[in-house]
């Protein structure tokens, strides 16, 4: 007998021959040493499974929320059942697996702000939504498929926590900047240090916001710029290139856009914006304030009122020289000093005589709100799936109604069928 199974499990490897899993099961009640030979058949079980560990590092809340909570725990009915091999292979299931894993992925990188606050080209997006670089990643620390071939068959794998997947996520992200052949903290620092329009997705969020205020704020005031002059005799564009200063429109521009971003906020969130936004002006504006102060006139008094002729024309000129000084200071750098003010008397109106601004509390209270705003998205997805099940057994309930034939029983009268 123990040659007849061991030409079974050769053959199964040499010619391809899926074991039935009851002769597998026997092999191992019957305590044959054919383990090789059925950890190989197991392996090759998983072929074209790459994506699978990865499932099962979802834990049981997000699993629940995103419609992995009825995926086969067993890995070995995920790999050998029609049903669920198909499911696997749809590009709708891979779909949702890629977006799941790039959600769970993105609270671990530390990145600021919400992967939808970033578009498709951004670099770093583009590598969190790579499914094969994390299970890559994941197979650096020994989880393959190999891992699953080594589970027991009939077992399900169970859930992960919260704890332990958030856990999970912080090793797989600290090898994703860690790793020397991704070196992705190089390409974030080009990325940081370099950003463009297009790294944003088109809806506002706070990381859009501050790139918009440094890219118009900060940008030199002169730069060179392509011109189309005109054709040459070949018919191609001649291109020209030529100083541009730019107007007042960016920044007209700019506050167009903040204002439409602010309306789109709540109150709480209005006012938690408008916060930082003077305290951001407030501390970049504070030198140069300080110097504007430092240059007030002073008025001396006593050689003012001097009843030398000679003193008196000297303390004049020196305070009227002075005072021209000051206003040209101040006209120089209006907007600052008028960003500072309007800054300190925004804080006196709010502080309620405290002398301390409490960035720390609205930075807190702000990643509150994002928190619940997250859950709040949750909460919508679900109940788009749910309506979108509703409308399909809505649709179908129509259909069958339509499809029922009419039961009306034909009236005859006597002598009328002739």
């Amino acid at each position: 007998m123990f040659m007849s199974y061991s030409i079974v499990g050769v053959m199964s490897i040499v010619y391809n021959v899926p074991i039935p899993l009851h002769i597998l099961t026997m092999f191992e009640q019957e305590g044959f040493y054919l383990e090789q030979i059925v950890y190989n058949h197991r392996r090759r079980m998983f072929e074209g499974m790459h994506y699978l560990p990865i499932i099962y590092l979802i834990p049981d809340e997000i699993a629940e929320k995103r419609g992995f909570a009825d995926f086969p725990r067993d890995p070995y009915i995920a790999a050998t059942d029609d049903k669920w091999w198909a499911v696997y292979h749809s590009q709708p299931f891979q779909m949702k697996l890629m977006d799941t894993i790039a959600w769970m992925m993105w609270q671990s990188i530390g990145i600021k702000g919400g992967i939808d606050n970033y578009s498709i080209r951004n670099p770093i997006t583009i590598m969190v939504y790579d499914l094969g670089m994390w299970v890559w990643l994941l197979s650096q620390i020994g989880i393959t498929t190999d891992t699953l071939a080594e589970y027991p068959h009939g077992e399900e794998m169970p859930f992960l926590t919260m704890e332990e997947a958030a856990e999970l996520c912080e090793g797989l992200a600290n090898a994703f900047w860690n790793h020397p052949d991704l070196k992705m903290r190089k390409v974030h620092e080009i990325v940081k240090t370099h950003p463009a329009h297009a790294d944003y997705s088109s809806r506002p969020s706070h990381a859009k916001m501050d790139f918009y205020r440094q890219y118009y704020h900060t940008r030199a005031k002169t730069k060179i710029e392509p011109i189309v002059s005109g054709y040459s005799e070949d018919g191609e564009e001649e291109i020209v290139y030529a100083p541009y200063t730019p107007s007042g429109f960016a920044e007209v521009e700019t506050r167009l856009w903040f204002d439409g971003f602010l309306e789109q906020l709540n109150e709480k969130d209005r006012q938690i914006i408008k916060q930082l936004e003077h305290n951001e002006n407030y501390k970049a504006h504070k030198a140069v304030y300080k110097k504007y102060k430092d240059l007030t006139p002073k008025k001396d008094t006593v050689a003012l009122n001097s009843l030398n002729p000679f003193t008196k024309k000297k303390a004049t000129a020196d305070y009227e020289a002075a005072a021209k000084k000051h206003e040209a200071y101040r006209a120089k750098h209006a907007d600052a000093i008028g960003q500072y003010e309007a800054a300190c008397d925004y804080f006196a109106a709010v502080m309620n005589g405290r002398t301390e601004l409490p960035i720390t509390k609205w930075q807190t209270e702000q990643q509150q709100l994002l928190k619940k705003r997250y859950g709040l998205c949750e909460h919508f997805y679900t109940l788009k799936d749910e309506i979108k099940s509703a409308e399909t057994i809505r649709r179908s309930m129509e259909q069958l109604m339509q499809d029922e034939p009419q039961r009306t029983s034909p009236t005859r009268t006597q002598g009328m069928d002739r």
